[in-house]
């Protein structure tokens, strides 16, 4: 079985160096376009070629939409300028409004500090529910600083804020200053070893107090043989009265001993 001939209309001639001509096959978009026509004919082929299309722009979108684009962020004075409330509270609830994956979390944070903003002692902010869409990952019982932004009069926060873990926020810290505690905050926990912003450390524990002008207690007078006392105790304490009684009989006892021992070595006449 042999093949077809092509027709004359598909043959061509190439002049080659040598001046000979060599037969080519011409390139025609006839046949491919009968075969393009005849599928979408066939019903199965133009629902497969539909179903393939759609499939090919829904990825298209889905990947342009999942996609969260952020430019550096600003520096901390810029950051706090453009932000509409900033201040570090820690994580006590987070609420989902929707099954629907479009409308934010709301998180609730009891604040510690603030620097900027109409905060209290609690406030909500919101943010996507996944960070695909430039959402925060909040959990409960972690201590955040937050740079809020305004959305229809509710604090939203982002991944394209300076947000962060406290822990990891002291270069943020240092350039924001002490910051202020909102009216109603709870102190810090016990043992922490942070005091309330303004508070005075307290004095060392093994420091003695600090001696009270003009309550010097007056130096005793010196005694026998030209030897000075020391300071006697303030308040008249009988156990100085009794220290300088034992001093004043330890010296006349040595004076009778010499004077015994005197008399035993001085020769009778």
């Amino acid at each position: 079985m042999g093949l077809d001939p092509l027709p004359w209309s598909h043959v061509g001639f190439v002049p080659t160096i040598h001046g000979a001509f060599l037969p080519t096959i011409k390139a025609s978009t006839r046949p491919l376009k009968a075969t393009a026509r005849a599928m979408l004919q066939c019903p199965p082929m133009r629902n497969l070629a539909l179903a393939l299309t759609t499939a090919l722009l829904t990825l298209l979108q889905t990947t342009d939409v999942l996609a969260c684009k952020c430019v550096p962020p600003p520096p901390v004075a810029t950051a706090l300028e453009q932000s509409e409330a900033v201040f570090a509270g820690k994580v006590v609830g987070i609420a989902k409004q929707s099954s629907d994956e479009t409308v934010p979390l709301v998180v609730k944070l009891d604040v510690s500090r603030a620097w900027k903003g109409k905060v209290g002692s609690t406030v909500e902010v919101r943010t996507a529910t996944s960070s695909a869409a430039c959402g925060l990952y909040f959990e409960e019982g972690k201590e955040w600083l937050i740079y809020a932004g305004s959305r229809e009069g509710s604090l939203v926060a982002s991944l394209c804020s300076r947000s962060k873990l406290f822990d990891t926020a002291a270069e943020d810290v240092a350039q924001l200053g002490e910051g202020t505690v909102p009216e109603g905050a709870a102190p810090p926990p016990a043992g922490s070893g942070e005091p309330p912003p303004g508070s005075e450390p307290p004095p060392p524990v093994n420091s003695p107090p600090p001696p009270i002008p003009g309550n010097e207690p007056p130096p005793v007078p010196p005694g026998a043989n030209g030897c000075a006392c020391e300071v006697a105790e303030a308040g008249g304490s009988p156990w100085g009265f009794a220290v300088a009684l034992a001093g004043v009989g330890a010296v006349a006892a040595r004076r009778r001993a010499r004077a015994s021992e005197r008399q035993r070595t001085t020769p009778r006449g």
